[in-house]
């Protein structure tokens, strides 16, 4: 049960004495009018009470009550089938003491007639919801910054009708279960969002995806657009993320600072709102940008080659980025003849015998690194490595 204020002398730890009693003829009070007449007092006072509406005051406050401030900065903004709501925690009681007794917040919601004008409310507002600030759900708590998204609740268990407006009061609730003063009102015109983008296309760059879409037709009854969000996922992002900060206004987005070689997935979202909860409506079909990798791997270290039996064995340590796909082998012989490519190594290995060797001849080797990407790219040369190849002994030179 919520009172509407807390009796002055209600301090805490103390219990306090009883409301009503029946007195004797010394005015001394021989008993606590029992819980029934105060329930049917309780009832006299709300039915004798102006409803909390627009406009209106808000419920009686107990002369000499302590209860909490309203609540002055409310803001709503519509979401799809949901209005978003976010408000900042009184600091202080309404006699300017620090409002340290406050457990949670009450929400309370209305609807404009049709007939009203402007966005004037002449609506009773009912309870759509609680937020409590040990355990908010399905609220959210920053801070002294509070959070709610208005669901429709039992009345409109599908979400909140489009074409209606709506309007808005919270009130902050104290641990003992008094209510305070409850905020102005808001109201929020609840109109179908915009419809998806189409048309989504990206073109990749080293480290950047250029993306452009059409942007979506006027429709009667849907919110007219006034930007866009742009969503992202990728390999390497445990979660999507919103790539915009804020909507961007024309239907073009450049992404930046994107690693080369990788997949990136994007959406479109188009907002009908000026500031956050961004009134959104569907995404877009995806459009996936794989960027252009354009650096290639280091050249592989420690290329070593020793002749025996007439082959040459190499050896070398491998290049040390991820997306190395493997290794190009090169000879030339000492006379100056041109190098050429005699084998292709995979990724892990680190060795190879070249049986292609002639006696007598003494040959350079050279070997390049070559990454994943498409077409690969390959780094420079390593150091070359010289050996001489003996018919009858072995010379071995780096």
């Amino acid at each position: 049960m919520i009172f509407d204020a807390a009796p002055a002398n209600d301090k805490p730890g103390q219990i306090p004495p009883p409301p009503l009693c029946q007195r004797g003829a010394k005015g001394d009070c021989l008993r606590p009018v029992q819980a029934p007449l105060l329930a049917f007092g309780a009832l006299f006072l709300l039915l004798g009470a102006a409803s909390l509406s627009c406009g209106k005051k808000g419920p009686p406050i107990v002369p000499g009550s302590v209860v909490p401030e309203a609540v002055t900065d409310l803001e709503a903004a519509p979401r799809g089938k949901n209005v978003s709501l976010a408000w900042t925690k009184p600091r202080k009681n309404t006699d300017g003491t620090l409002a340290a007794d406050i457990s949670g917040f009450i929400v309370l919601r209305g609807e404009v007639p049709p007939s009203a004008k402007g966005d004037k409310c002449e609506c009773e507002h009912q309870a759509v919801g609680r937020v409590d600030l040990d355990d908010p759900k399905p609220g959210e708590v920053e801070g002294n910054r509070i959070r709610f998204e208005d669901r429709g609740g039992g009345l409109y268990p599908g979400g909140l009708p489009h074409g209606r407006t709506y309007s808005y009061q919270v009130a902050a609730v104290t641990k003992r279960d008094y209510k305070g003063k409850a905020s102005k009102a808001v109201t929020v015109a609840l109109s179908l969002p915009p419809v998806p983008p189409s048309d989504l296309s990206g073109a990749p760059g080293e480290d950047t995806a250029a993306l452009t879409w059409t942007a979506p037709p006027a429709e009667a009854g849907r919110a007219a657009v006034s930007g866009y969000l742009v969503f992202r996922t990728s390999e390497k992002e445990a979660r999507e993320i919103q790539v915009s900060p804020e909507p961007v206004r024309d239907p073009a987005y450049t992404d930046l600072h994107l690693s080369p070689g990788l997949r990136y997935t994007y959406s479109v979202a188009a907002v009908a709102s000026a500031r956050p909860p961004w009134h959104a409506g569907e995404r877009s079909a995806s459009v996936s940008v794989v960027t252009i990798d354009k650096t290639p791997p280091s050249p592989p270290q420690g290329l070593k080659a020793e002749a025996a039996g007439g082959r040459v064995r190499l050896s070398w340590s491998p290049s040390p980025e991820e997306d190395t796909a493997g290794y190009h082998l090169y000879r030339s012989d000492e006379a100056g003849g041109r190098s050429r490519k005699i084998a292709t190594a995979s990724a892990g290995q680190t060795a190879y015998e070249d049986k292609t060797a002639r006696p007598g001849v003494t040959y350079v080797y050279t070997i390049t690194a070559y990454d994943r990407a498409q077409p690969p790219n390959e780094s420079p040369p390593s150091s070359p490595a010289k050996v001489s190849v003996r018919k009858k002994e072995l010379k071995i030179g780096n």
